[in-house]
């Protein structure tokens, strides 16, 4: 999955592996990058940075629809954060994150044994005296 956010020219590119041990409940595990860029407004800058996770996730489907599975996802996971190095912030960093979120998808069956999806998911990531929101 890759994501382009238009406001601030992030983007996030994740790809999960699962199982399904019921019809109902999906299990995954995932990897993830975000990368948000340094932005300078005035005299104020935000130094951006890349960060990447391993994550779990667990899906519900409580409705079926014909092919289409609308389902609910709760997801956590860890990680990395490496800000980024210019000439505003030449020290490298390196900080250890966390990542949680919520959301909702559908799942269409390709074949018996594999499914495309496509979900929104808000969530938060925390590194070190910060947290901040992640919204769609």
């Amino acid at each position: 999955m890759w994501q382009k956010d238009v406001t601030s020219g992030s983007d996030i590119e994740t790809v999960a592996v699962g199982l399904s041990p019921h019809r109902r409940f999906d299990i995954l595990i995932g990897a993830e990058r975000l990368h948000l860029p340094t932005e300078v407004t005035g005299f104020s800058a935000t130094r951006g940075g890349t960060s990447t996770f391993i994550s779990g996730e667990v899906r519900f489907v409580p409705l079926t629809f014909d092919r289409i599975s609308p389902y609910v996802l709760a997801s956590a996971g860890r990680g990395t954060s490496r800000p980024t190095v210019n000439d505003l912030f030449p020290e490298p960093v390196t900080n250890d994150v966390w990542l949680m979120s919520v959301g909702g998808g559908v799942r269409v069956p390709l074949t018996e044994h594999l499914s495309a999806f496509a979900d929104v998911r808000a969530g938060f990531q925390g590194e070190r005296d910060t947290i901040f929101g992640l919204l769609p």
